[in-house]
């Protein structure tokens, strides 16, 4: 009985959406700035966006893995800048491709997570457009079982998580859900978890407000506390990561904060 009893760890990361500018524009912050930053916060683990490793060295990059570790951090998922939609056949391979280096990149970074995006401007997305995704996702999917790792589709851009149903539901393949961007999307997130539940892999959480701008966690119209309640009682075990657009530092250390105090309260 006490096994069932136990309480559900929280496996806390983030994406800081916040520090983007100073992190890839104005080149202010570092990925190591970012990592020290990250420990100190006691998160459990970061996401790693390719776009980190822009200004690292080839044969640097293990160095990073090594430095996540040493500061007691893991990493809860690859995010890739992919478009596996593009129908000209020799630039759809070469996307496919860029999967597997996320892949390697997941194995080097100790996570069996890869996030690959599906972004359809065109409102519904179309038969035609769904089956090239899920022949790409096929190709890519071959290589990553291979190496023991999975992905997961997320739709940005306004793409709902339910239209990439008949992608989630494949074997093999999983649902990384951004909160904020189902919400502008017009879907309820606990409805999306509840219908993918034991096919949702990453879950990240931010805020909006009433025009559907960005707002710190907590502030807005999200249900985040409902959410949390719903993952808590099922038990969840994946990554939950926050994401706050606005508001820097002191938003990600408020975000944090939040999560864990609802969290511990339920």
């Amino acid at each position: 009985m006490a096994l069932f009893s136990r309480k559900p760890k929280l496996k806390l990361s983030c994406l800081p959406l916040g520090l983007f500018r100073e992190i890839f524009e104005e080149r202010s912050l570092s990925f190591e700035d970012w990592i020290k930053m990250a420990s100190k916060l006691k998160l459990n683990g970061i996401e790693l966006h390719q776009r980190y490793l822009e200004a690292v060295r080839p044969s640097e990059i293990s160095l990073f893995s090594d430095f996540l570790r040493v500061k007691g951090l893991r990493t809860s998922m690859v995010v890739l800048d992919v478009d596996i939609l593009l129908q000209e056949e020799d630039e759809r391979r070469r996307q496919v491709e860029l999967v597997g280096r996320g892949v390697d990149l997941a194995r080097l970074f100790r996570t069996d997570l890869v996030r690959v995006p599906i972004s359809w401007p065109g409102g519904m997305m179309p038969g035609e457009v769904l089956e090239r995704a899920r022949r790409g996702l096929e190709e890519a999917s071959r290589y990553a079982r291979a190496r023991y790792t999975r992905l997961a589709v997320e739709g940005t851009a306004g793409t709902p998580a339910g239209e990439l149903r008949t992608l989630w539901q494949r074997p093999h393949i999983y649902l990384s859900l951004d909160v904020a961007q189902a919400v502008r999307s017009g879907e309820d997130p606990i409805g999306v978890v509840r219908e993918a539940w034991g096919r949702i892999a990453h879950i990240r959480l931010g805020d909006l407000g009433p025009k559907m701008e960005p707002v710190p966690l907590g502030e807005g119209l999200v249900d985040i506390e409902g959410l949390l309640a719903f993952l808590k009682a099922r038990r969840f075990s994946g990554w939950v990561s926050i994401a706050p657009e606005v508001g820097g530092i002191e938003a990600i250390k408020d975000g944090i904060s939040f999560v864990r105090e609802v969290w511990q309260a339920l």
